[in-house]
């Protein structure tokens, strides 16, 4: 079922998994500036990275939409009609990209940022290498190719018993057999770490150093499990409330639906979700 569904060129595999999130950074990149311009304000550091991840919610909301009403030959439709749509956009808005490059500042990196980014070309170059671990391609990939080609017609139950519990954590997953990508996880797990080296730079401090150079972080980088991208969405809600950065009815709006979408990732993230939850509305008790 592999060979008949991704392309066996690991280039291929990435290049089609990077184009695709590039696309999302760039359009968030435009919807960021239209916010902007029509005085939009929400979590103004966090609003980039919100954006892309708001768009991800978008696509696993539509994913479960057609896994429920068995259309899922409709997968791939869906994403070419949606990628059509960014691409046509972000051709119409050049100008927003062009000046929001000549906005960026990049200033000159210490050694530790050097170190650093180092260290991330080498979770680049894992990123190409196809999936080894037993987990994902025995359960988290497998689902994904599985409802791709089969949807949840006639599904037994007892015969992928492993199935019972999938959730958001497995949808998102299903960009992998759209793309013919089996390492999309991989792609997506490397650009929530650099989304997050670029959003705590200003704080200099060593969290982020201390992360990439534990051992674990190369199997959490090449594995289809995205631990590493629901791991991000909640540490920057942990942020958000710590740092009393969410201030108006719209940002309390947000938080919801990206804690809600967090806990959806996976059965046990309701474990954590819930206690984050309570010291959000302990913090927000007054807006309530």
């Amino acid at each position: 079922m592999y060979e008949f569904v991704y392309h066996s060129n690991y280039f291929i595999n990435f290049i089609s998994s990077f184009f695709t999130l590039f696309i999302f950074f760039i359009f968030s990149i435009i919807v960021s500036a239209l916010f902007e311009k029509n005085k939009i304000i929400f979590f103004y550091q966090y609003r980039l990275a919100i954006i892309f991840i708001s768009i991800v919610i978008i696509y696993t909301f539509l994913f479960n939409i057609l896994i429920l009403f068995q259309l899922q030959s409709y997968f791939d439709k869906l994403y070419i009609f949606l990628i059509s749509i960014k691409f046509i956009t972000i051709i119409t808005n050049i100008e927003q990209i062009r000046l929001f490059i000549k906005n960026l500042s990049i200033p000159k990196l210490n050694l530790s940022e050097k170190y650093t980014f180092f260290v991330l070309f080498v979770f680049l170059l894992i990123s190409f290498l196809p999936i080894s671990d037993a987990d994902s391609i025995a359960n988290h990939q497998y689902f994904a190719t599985y409802v791709f080609l089969n949807g949840l017609d006639n599904f037994n139950i007892d015969k992928y018993y492993e199935f019972s519990s999938f959730s958001n954590s497995e949808v998102i997953l299903i960009f992998s057999p759209i793309l013919k990508s089996d390492n999309f996880g991989t792609i997506l797990n490397i650009t929530t770490i650099i989304f997050f080296f670029f959003l705590n730079r200003k704080n200099k401090n060593s969290l982020f150093l201390f992360l990439i150079s534990c051992p674990l972080i190369i199997y959490f980088i090449s594995t289809q499990k995205l631990q590493l991208f629901f791991a991000f969405l909640f540490l920057m809600l942990f942020i958000l409330i710590h740092d009393k950065k969410i201030k108006s009815k719209l940002e309390i709006s947000i938080f919801v639906l990206l804690l809600f979408f967090y806990i959806s990732g996976k059965l046990s993230y309701i474990l954590i979700g819930g206690p984050l939850y309570i010291y959000f509305f302990l913090k927000e008790i007054k807006n309530f």
